[in-house]
């Protein structure tokens, strides 16, 4: 029993294919500012098309003030790294799934800052075990 589940556990990040889960993310701006901020980092020689979608915590679709940078329209060229920032216009949180087409090419991690008058906070958030999908 305990080599399958070892098993289990040794090659789920390949069940995955070619998308991740972003456990977590969070916007706030009440008294503490609080933003998600994701790298994408393209580990090939070949210009990778890439999607995020982000969910809060309702479910919905979140697309508000999400801002890309080094990248455009979802294209990343060979080795370079994208920047992806959920700024707050309102306190949410949920999860997101990072994914694209073709052969394991991407690793990717977050990190959500809070920042106020005496507090300044970095969680991470760990993606795909930060292993390439």
């Amino acid at each position: 029993m305990k080599k399958i589940i070892l098993a289990l556990i040794i090659s789920f990040p390949a069940l995955a294919g070619n998308s991740a889960i972003i456990p977590a993310w969070k916007t706030g701006s009440d008294y503490q500012k609080t933003t998600t901020q994701i790298t994408v980092s393209n580990i090939t020689d070949r210009t990778i098309q890439f999607q995020i979608k982000f969910y809060s915590q309702d479910g919905a679709v979140y697309d508000d003030k999400i801002n890309y940078k080094n990248v455009s329209a979802g294209t990343l060229g060979a080795h370079k790294t994208a920047l992806i920032e959920l700024t707050p216009s309102q306190t949410d949180w949920g999860y997101g799934v990072i994914t694209h087409r073709g052969d394991a090419g991407l690793v990717a991690h977050g990190r959500i800052r809070t920042t106020g008058l005496r507090t300044h906070a970095i969680e991470s958030v760990t993606i795909n075990n930060g292993l390439p999908f």
